[in-house]
């Protein structure tokens, strides 16, 4: 019953973390977006004012190359921030699959252990149908000291 529970837990804690992260995704979409609108419109009410006007219109692109070097910079940011990311889910894969060559490998061996003790069931069935008994081996005993 508590194993249950703990399922139900677990599978609710996951997706609890992926509406999260979800929303925290949309959420940084809707800001960058709303930011590339607000630049975008400002651009279009400046633009005509300013088409006369040089030393303004010099001001105008100081200003939208400003704003480029700012997008470009959180561009690197968020580059660098997938970069890490990519690199800790790589090295979580390849734990993951270490586990899982372990797992294979247990599982090779109960098959093994299985079909060995299945033929020493057969054997050990056949040697009785013979009138063999066959004596269990004991382990070696260490000889003490003063004994032969």
């Amino acid at each position: 019953r508590f194993v249950e529970l703990y399922e139900q837990v677990a599978t609710k804690l996951d997706e609890t973390r992926r509406y999260y992260t979800k929303y925290n995704t949309l959420t940084d979409t809707h800001k960058f977006l709303a930011k590339e609108i607000s630049i975008l419109n400002s651009i279009y009410k400046q633009y005509p004012q300013l088409a006369g006007n040089d030393s303004q219109m010099e001001s105008f692109v100081e200003q939208i190359d400003g704003i480029r070097k700012g997008v470009q910079e959180n561009s690197s940011r968020v580059q660098a921030k997938l970069s890490e990311d990519r690199a800790k889910r790589e090295g979580l894969t390849d734990t993951l699959n270490k586990a899982v060559e372990r797992q294979r490998l247990y599982f090779q061996a109960v098959r093994d252990f299985e079909e060995a003790c299945a033929l020493n069931d057969t054997l050990l069935a056949k040697a009785a149908a013979l009138g063999v008994t066959p004596e269990p081996s004991q382990p070696s005993q260490p000889s003490q000291p003063g004994q032969p």
